[in-house]
Protein backbone atom coordinates (compact mmCIF):
# COMPACT_ATOMS: atom_id res chain seq x y z
CA UNK A 1 0.00 0.00 0.00
CA UNK A 2 1.10 3.44 -0.97
CA UNK A 3 0.89 6.01 1.93
CA UNK A 4 0.77 9.85 1.78
CA UNK A 5 4.29 10.55 3.07
CA UNK A 6 5.57 8.48 0.15
CA UNK A 7 6.57 5.14 2.35
CA UNK A 8 5.20 1.77 0.72
CA UNK A 9 3.69 -0.93 3.92
CA UNK A 10 2.05 -3.94 4.05
CA UNK A 11 -1.71 -3.88 2.98
CA UNK A 12 -3.32 -4.96 6.65
CA UNK A 13 -1.22 -1.95 7.90
CA UNK A 14 -3.12 0.75 9.63
CA UNK A 15 -1.07 3.75 8.80
CA UNK A 16 -1.66 6.94 11.54
CA UNK A 17 -1.37 9.72 8.40
CA UNK A 18 -3.35 7.96 6.33
CA UNK A 19 -6.49 9.04 5.73
CA UNK A 20 -9.18 6.40 6.39
CA UNK A 21 -12.93 5.34 5.83
CA UNK A 22 -14.23 2.84 8.19
CA UNK A 23 -10.65 1.10 7.28
CA UNK A 24 -10.41 2.09 3.76
CA UNK A 25 -7.50 4.46 2.56
CA UNK A 26 -7.85 7.35 0.26
CA UNK A 27 -6.31 4.52 -2.03
CA UNK A 28 -8.81 2.33 -1.51
CA UNK A 29 -6.53 -0.27 0.08
CA UNK A 30 -8.16 -1.78 3.22
CA UNK A 31 -7.13 -2.27 6.65
CA UNK A 32 -7.86 -4.74 9.64
CA UNK A 33 -8.72 -8.18 10.98
CA UNK A 34 -11.81 -7.47 9.56
CA UNK A 35 -10.58 -8.40 6.03
CA UNK A 36 -8.27 -10.83 6.38
CA UNK A 37 -11.16 -13.71 7.25
CA UNK A 38 -12.21 -17.05 6.26
CA UNK A 39 -15.45 -16.59 8.17
CA UNK A 40 -16.69 -13.88 5.73
CA UNK A 41 -16.64 -12.94 2.09
CA UNK A 42 -15.19 -9.50 1.64
CA UNK A 43 -14.18 -7.70 -1.48
CA UNK A 44 -11.02 -7.44 -0.55
CA UNK A 45 -10.32 -11.21 -0.60
CA UNK A 46 -6.88 -12.24 1.34
CA UNK A 47 -5.44 -8.82 0.31
CA UNK A 48 -5.06 -7.40 3.63
CA UNK A 49 -3.42 -10.56 5.16
CA UNK A 50 -0.35 -9.12 4.03
CA UNK A 51 0.98 -8.10 7.29
CA UNK A 52 0.11 -10.45 9.11
CA UNK A 53 1.84 -12.63 7.19
CA UNK A 54 4.76 -10.94 7.57
CA UNK A 55 4.52 -11.06 11.23
CA UNK A 56 3.57 -14.63 11.19
CA UNK A 57 0.29 -13.48 13.68
CA UNK A 58 -3.02 -14.64 13.04
CA UNK A 59 -6.06 -12.20 12.55
CA UNK A 60 -8.22 -13.97 14.33
CA UNK A 61 -6.19 -14.93 17.29
CA UNK A 62 -2.58 -12.90 18.03
CA UNK A 63 -1.13 -15.27 20.26
CA UNK A 64 -1.26 -17.89 17.09
CA UNK A 65 0.77 -18.25 13.94
CA UNK A 66 -0.53 -16.90 10.80
CA UNK A 67 1.12 -19.99 8.78
CA UNK A 68 0.29 -22.79 11.31
CA UNK A 69 -3.41 -22.03 13.08
CA UNK A 70 -4.62 -19.53 10.21
CA UNK A 71 -4.93 -20.97 6.71
CA UNK A 72 -6.59 -23.90 5.89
Amino acid sequence: MFTIDNTVIPMGIKHPNNPTNNSISINGFVSGAEYCTYSKDTRAGGFSCASYALSDTSPEDPSKSYWRDFLK
